[in-house]
C-alpha cells in the first residue's frame, strides 16, 4: 500500500507580464482544455504519421472523470459537434490528448480525433457537458492566432511529495545461490519465490558492533563462511504512474550491492562487471561510511515501473566470505506531482501534449509577411514587409546572410531595382525571433524584347547565382532556383509569369 503524500511547493518563477489576445472562459469546476496546438509544422505525429492539431483536456479533479458523452466543438451554433467516447476515464490529475484532425475517430481506448480541424488564426473551441448545451470551457469569441510549433494553454506550477515504495523495514524474502542456474531471472517481477525465506529489511549480520540496531533478518548462518552473495526480493505495489517525477534509491549497504528493478539492472554499487552466484564485492566499505545513505538517481529507470506489481531485487556481496559484518537497507522513493496550480492562459514554445504545461517560456513571434511574392519583373516596385503583432520589429539582410538583432531594422518599403534576395524574421519581446522568411526577386532587362515574349509548353526554370559565376563549377556556391509552371488555362509557361 502507498503511504501517503507530504506535499511541498516547487519555486514559482517570475511571470512575465503578457497583453493576452483572449482567455478561456471557465464556467464550473470541471475538466478543462488545458493546452492548443493549431500549427503543428513538425511536433507531433499521429498514428498515421500526420503532422495533426491536438488539443488537450485536463481533469483538476477532485477525484475521476469518464468524459463519455462530452462534446467537443469549434462552432458555437453546433455545440454538441464532436463526442468523446464512452468510458474515457480521466483520472484526478491525467491529461487526454485528441486530435483536431477532421479525420472524426471516436472509439474507447483508441487514438481519438475530432471531426473538425483547428484554424490557426484563431476560432471558437469548447468543451460541453454530456448535456450538449452547458459550456464548461471555452475560449471566446476566439483563441488567440497560432504560430508554427507553438502552443496555447493554461500555465500549470506543480505542487509536489514524496511517496516511499519501499521502507528501510519492509518485507522481503532472500535467498543462497548454490550455482547460477537462476541467472537474472530471479530479478524479475514474476518470478516464484515462494519457497525463498521470508523476512524484513534490513539484512545482513554482525558478528561485531556496528549493523546490530539495523538488522531484522540475520544472515550471518546461511552467509558467514558459507556464500558471498545473497539474493534479495522486496516486492511493491504501485497504483499510479503517470504523475511520477523523479524516482531515488537510497542505500545503507555492505560491502557491495547491485539493484534490478523489475528485471532490468539499475545500480552497481562496489561490485565486479562480471557477476555470478558467489560474487564478491571490490572492497570492504567501513562501518561508518556503509551506515550512510548513498542516494543513487533512477531517473532515467522510471520507464521501468509499472502499475501493479513490482520488485527490486538485490544482489548484495560482502567483501569476502568470512567478512564478519554484511548489511543493505534500501529506501525506494518517488516525487509526484500531487497537484497543480493553474497560472495565465500563455504561448508556450515547448509544448507537452498530454503532460503538465509549463510556465510562460517566451512569446512567439509572428512571420513576416510580404506584400510581393517571388517573380521576375521589368520595373522598380516598393515591397512592403509587415508582422501581427505591435511592438515587434522586422530585421532584414540583402547579402543572403541569416537576420539577426543586429542586421537593418525595417523602417518603410523597400525599394527593388535589381535582383536581389531579401531575408528577413520578426523579433519581439526579449528579442524572441520568428522564423525566417525570404522572397527572391529576379530583374530582367526590359530592353530585351525575345527574352520578355519567351514562352514554353514546359516548365521555365530559372538559376540564378548573383554575379557569382557558373553553378555547375562550384559546389559552395549560394545560388537560388525558381520554377515557373505553365499556366493550367493556356498550357504555356511565361517568363514574367
Amino acid at each position: 500500500m502507498e503511504l501517503p503524500i507530504r506535499k511541498t511547493h516547487l519555486a514559482k518563477g517570475l511571470l512575465c507580464s503578457l497583453l493576452l489576445l483572449t482567455a478561456p472562459q471557465l464556467t464550473k469546476a470541471a475538466p478543462i482544455i488545458s493546452e492548443i496546438m493549431a500549427d503543428n509544422e513538425s511536433g507531433l505525429r499521429d498514428q498515421d504519421g500526420d503532422w495533426e492539431d491536438w488539443l488537450e483536456i485536463y481533469n483538476p479533479g477532485p477525484g475521476p472523470t469518464d468524459l463519455g458523452g462530452y462534446y467537443l466543438t469549434d462552432t458555437p451554433e453546433n455545440l454538441p459537434k464532436w463526442r468523446i467516447p464512452e468510458n474515457t476515464v480521466l483520472q484526478q490529475g491525467q491529461f487526454l490528448l485528441v486530435f483536431a484532425s477532421g479525420k472524426d475517430r471516436a472509439v474507447t481506448g483508441q487514438q481519438l480525433h475530432t471531426n473538425f480541424r483547428l484554424d490557426n488564426n484563431g476560432e471558437y473551441l469548447a468543451l460541453v457537458d454530456p448535456d450538449g448545451s452547458d459550456i464548461l470551457y471555452e475560449f471566446s469569441p476566439t483563441f488567440p492566432v497560432q504560430f508554427d510549433d507553438a502552443s496555447y494553454g493554461i500555465e500549470q506550477e506543480a505542487v509536489t511529495g514524496e511517496d516511499i515504495l519501499i521502507e528501510v523495514d519492509n518485507a522481503c524474502t532472500y535467498h543462497i545461490a548454490s550455482d547460477n542456474s537462476l541467472g537474472v531471472s530471479w530479478t524479475r517481477d514474476d518470478f516464484d519465490d515462494s519457497l525463498w525465506s521470508g523476512g524484513f529489511l534490513g539484512a545482513g549480520y554482525e558478528r561485531g558492533k556496528g549493523y546490530t540496531d539495523f538488522i531484522n533478518s540475520d544472515l550471518e548462518q546461511i552467509a558467514f563462511n558459507q556464500s558471498s552473495s545473497v539474493y534479495i526480493r522486496i516486492p511493491f505495489h504501485l497504483e499510479r504512474k503517470d504523475n511520477i517525477i523523479a524516482l531515488n534509491l537510497d542505500l545503507q549497504y555492505d560491502d557491495g550491492v547491485i539493484a534490478y528493478l523489475n528485471g532490468a539492472r539499475v545500480a552497481s554499487l562496489n561490485t565486479p562487471a562480471s557477476v555470478g552466484f558467489d560474487s564478491v564485492a571490490l572492497s570492504d566499505r567501513p562501518d561508518a561510511e556503509a551506515l550512510d545513505f548513498q542516494t543513487v538517481s533512477l531517473n532515467g529507470q522510471l520507464f521501468r515501473l509499472q502499475e501493479g506489481e513490482n520488485v527490486l531485487a538485490l544482489h548484495l556481496m560482502n567483501s569476502a566470505i568470512d567478512d564478519d559484518d554484511l548489511l543493505v537497507r534500501p529506501q525506494l522513493s518517488v516525487i509526484r506531482v500531487t497537484d497543480l496550480i493553474p497560472g495565465e492562459s500563455v504561448y508556450f514554445t515547448s509544448p507537452t501534449p498530454g503532460g503538465r504545461n509549463g510556465t510562460f517560456e517566451q512569446l512567439p513571434t509572428s512571420e513576416v509577411i510580404y506584400s510581393h511574392r517571388n517573380q521576375t519583373f521589368t520595373e522598380d516596385f516598393e515591397l512592403t514587409l509587415s508582422s501581427t503583432f505591435p511592438n515587434e520589429v522586422i530585421r532584414y539582410t540583402t547579402d543572403r546572410t541569416e537576420p539577426t538583432d543586429s542586421s537593418a531594422l525595417y523602417t518603410g518599403p523597400l525599394t527593388i531595382d535589381q535582383s536581389v534576395q531579401v531575408r528577413a524574421r520578426v523579433f519581439g519581446e526579449n528579442n524572441a525571433a520568428g522564423p525566417i522568411r525570404m522572397r527572391s526577386f529576379l530583374k530582367l532587362d526590359p530592353s530585351d524584347a525575345a527574352l520578355l515574349q519567351f514562352n514554353s509548353n514546359l516548365p521555365i526554370v530559372i538559376l540564378e547565382t548573383w554575379g557569382r559565376g557558373n553553378p555547375g563549377g562550384n559546389a559552395q556556391l549560394d545560388g537560388f532556383m525558381a520554377i515557373i509552371e505553365p499556366d493550367p488555362e493556356t498550357g504555356r509557361a511565361h517568363i514574367v509569369g
